[in-house]
């Protein structure tokens, strides 16, 4: 009796210690109790899925993640990342995921979480494909925290603002979280998604300004010494040589500019003119792509 009792009280304790666990989260913090707080909202009709940390599918696809790259910082990233399943026909090019975190005295922080292809157009005969980053029935971990050092591999990329222990600090501080597809760019040029952001415009305005690049870099390289100089003066930084396409002032414009013209100058140090004028012509000689964007329902 006296070995009953004791394994009975041992079984009561077991479970008012359990109680006791689970009481004591708060609701405001990420963890097992915080799953009703947690919004993911995906494109559906499109093929777009996102998985929270809260559903049984992130266990999974985190674990896949974790065979193939290294160095992941566990712990955070589950508190700080979805996974974007691309479950449409075809490849995608580039993709903005929002937090929307909202805070205890009602305030709203947003951030957001952008991954683009070199937005290349890869196919040399119509119609034209840019570069494919993720492929049908394929995934994407998308984090607002630095993960690990291939998490974001072949990717630009770019934090929303903040430094990681503020992220972390306003995602634990949350009372309510609400994570969506905000845009996503197909490899044959099909934008869907709210775009809060002009994430189509950055996009645009890249593949614009690349344009821009060669045509400049093509008229130096076959004698205009005015091109070469424009050239020579964008690769050091020059603002007065970064003319922005359509009015733009996106930051990526800016760097893609700056790191065309700076590449093909090292190139024409090692290769020649003549080696860098017929990758530029190649370029210049692929079909154009239009990029599309689709009215939101």
């Amino acid at each position: 009796m006296f070995k009953i009792g004791l394994s009975i009280l041992g079984m009561l304790a077991a479970v008012l210690v359990i109680l006791l666990v689970i009481g004591g989260i708060p609701k405001s913090k990420w963890g097992a109790g915080s799953s009703s707080k947690i919004q993911t909202v995906g494109l559906p009709e499109h093929g777009i899925e996102i998985v929270g940390p809260m559903e049984a599918a992130f266990t999974r696809l985190m674990s896949d993640q974790l065979q193939k790259t290294t160095g992941l910082d566990v712990a955070a990233l589950k508190s700080s990342s979805v996974f974007v399943v691309n479950r449409s026909g075809q490849s995608i090019a580039a993709l903005r995921v929002k937090w929307d975190l909202r805070q205890v005295d009602g305030r709203s922080i947003v951030r957001y979480r952008e991954f683009r292809s070199r937005l290349q157009v890869e196919s040399d005969t119509e119609p034209a494909q840019l570069s494919k980053e993720v492929a049908p029935n394929e995934n994407r971990l998308v984090s607002l925290i630095d993960g690990g050092e291939d998490s974001s591999r072949g990717f630009q990329t770019r934090i929303g603002g903040g430094r990681r222990s503020d992220v972390l600090r306003d995602l634990s501080e949350s009372v309510s979280i609400n994570i969506s597809a905000d845009g996503v760019l197909f490899v044959d040029g099909t934008f869907i998604g709210p775009d809060t952001r002009d994430f189509f415009g950055s996009l645009k305005a890249q593949l614009e300004a690349r344009l821009e690049v060669y045509e400049e870099i093509a008229r130096a390289l076959n004698g205009d010494s005015e091109a070469m100089r424009s050239i020579e003066h964008l690769a050091k930084g020059d603002q007065a040589s970064i003319q922005m396409p359509s009015g733009t002032d996106h930051l990526e414009v800016q760097l893609e500019k700056r790191q065309i013209a700076g590449v093909t100058l090292a190139f024409r140090r090692d290769r020649g003119d003549k080696w860098v004028l017929e990758r530029i012509n190649a370029e210049l000689n692929k079909p154009r792509i239009t990029l599309r964007k689709l009215q939101s329902n």
